[in-house]
């Protein structure tokens, strides 16, 4: 994240204001409370969404794979088959 925001030139200090006070909090209890809604039937932690459906991540918790199958070539290295 650091490399991104220098190279977005984007101000870390305001970043970090942001992240650490009032605000930082509020968007974090707001991110709770919608993950924790009934309609959403959660029943474990980690609950893993991408693409807007519930990712099966397995008793290891183990998210590489499973991210990388979402993924178009070309994939990160850490991808089976990625980097190339």
């Amino acid at each position: 994240a650091f490399d991104c925001m220098e190279e977005l030139k984007m101000d870390k200090e305001a970043l970090k204001a942001c992240a650490q006070g009032q605000r930082g909090t509020d968007l974090s209890i707001q991110i709770g409370d919608r993950a924790m809604r009934p309609e959403l039937n959660r029943s474990y932690v980690p609950w893993v969404t991408a693409n807007g459906q519930h990712l099966e991540i397995g008793d290891k918790h183990e998210l590489v794979e499973p991210l990388c199958a979402l993924m178009e070539d070309p994939k990160p290295m850490l991808c089976p088959g990625g980097g190339q």
